[in-house]
């Protein structure tokens, strides 16, 4: 039979729901809190290595997860902007390669009115509005 200051347990059952309330408590807890709580867990319950240890385990757990947590959000937080910047890349490069193009048909568009050719035919040719072309002639 165990005593624990306030009521006496008689099953080991019972002690072990008493720790498992405890250790969802101390869950919220700190690390440096919960190093404490093994330690003082530890002197208290030297007998019951097994006990112990599964405690200590249930520590190590959450020390775990919270890591792999964090690993996560990082990793989702690093490959998020991995993906904006190769949009961003290739967005920008068509938006370079469109700029080009229409840079390349207005220097044809030049040539060919010093050629005399009509702005229709040229707007036909370059792809550009005969109102842009008429633009380039003022």
């Amino acid at each position: 039979m165990l005593y624990n200051g306030e009521k006496k347990w008689t099953a080991p059952e019972e002690l072990k729901k008493e720790i498992e309330t405890v250790v969802r408590l101390l869950k919220t807890e700190k690390p440096a809190e919960l190093t404490l709580f093994i330690n003082w867990f530890k002197h208290m319950f030297e007998d019951k290595k097994e006990l112990v240890e599964e405690v200590k385990g249930l520590v190590e757990v959450k020390t775990m997860l919270r890591t792999s947590i964090k690993k996560l959000k990082e990793d989702a937080i690093k490959d998020g902007l991995q993906k904006g910047l190769e949009k961003g890349l290739e967005k920008g490069l068509l938006e370079g390669i469109k700029k080009g193009e229409h840079q390349k048909a207005i220097q044809t568009a030049r040539a060919l009115l010093k050629e005399k050719m009509t702005v229709e035919k040229i707007s036909e040719i370059t792809g550009i509005s005969v109102k842009e072309i008429k633009k380039l002639i003022e």
